[in-house]
């Protein structure tokens, strides 16, 4: 009968060695979107959606985002960045930029298109662009993300600094009506978020180190048994 004792031990060694990767997930901090024409210093920090909509001057709506991200360690594999779509008419797209570290001190319950625009956090000229994020008719309720390098080496920036990053969110698309619409963090659905994949492994619960004698013990004893 085949020796089980070395297979056992490595197959325990294994199990007891091998950790999970850890997950932060992160809340916005503070959320809104700002409009331009006749409700260019009106604002809109307590809505429960966001909106990002491209067309001619006075319909624009740009979305703001921001993390504190100082309590989050700065060593991680992959970062995604969430959002969940409330309602479209028509297939949207949005894009993702990480604004320049400094323009994070806004106000999400006094911001306005106006205060926006001379604070410079609509400036996308000046900001990192992150990427795109597409919203399909009718997929109202789903959860959609963006993963990418830049995204990771913007937030790396961002809390090895003072730990804010801020996103500006705008619409690819020009239209007269559509809006891409998502649920902001005063929303009954899932806000903004921010998730993290640790370089780090968490290690498997100290109990299962309990159940390391047993295992050995039968070992031995199917080898007493069986030779």
């Amino acid at each position: 009968m085949m020796n089980t004792l070395p297979m056992v031990v490595a197959v325990l060694t294994w199990a007891l060695g091998a950790g999970h990767a850890a997950v932060l997930v992160q809340t916005a901090d503070a959320d809104t979107y700002v409009r331009d024409g006749f409700a260019a210093d009106q604002n809109f920090g307590s809505e429960t959606v966001l909106k990002a909509k491209a067309r001619t001057a006075e319909y624009h709506r740009r979305t703001l985002i921001r993390f504190d991200l100082s309590g989050a360690a700065i060593s991680f594999d992959e970062a995604v960045f969430s959002i969940t779509q409330t309602a479209t008419h028509a297939n949207q797209q949005i894009r993702v930029f990480g604004l320049a570290d400094g323009l994070d001190g806004w106000d999400e319950n006094t911001l306005t298109f106006n205060s926006a625009t001379s604070l410079g956090l609509l400036d996308e000229s000046a900001a990192t662009d992150l990427g795109t994020i597409d919203f399909s008719f009718g997929n109202n309720g789903e959860r959609l993300s963006l993963s990418n390098l830049a995204l990771t080496s913007f937030l790396q920036d961002g809390i090895a600094g003072d730990g804010l990053v801020t996103f500006l969110i705008t619409s690819t698309q020009t239209s007269n009506f559509e809006n891409a619409v998502f649920a902001s963090r005063e929303s009954s659905l899932l806000g903004p978020e921010l998730s993290f994949t640790s370089a780090d492994e968490v290690p498997v619960p100290a109990a299962a180190f309990l159940f390391a004698p047993w295992v050995l013990l039968m070992a031995r004893h199917r080898m007493f048994l069986y030779g």
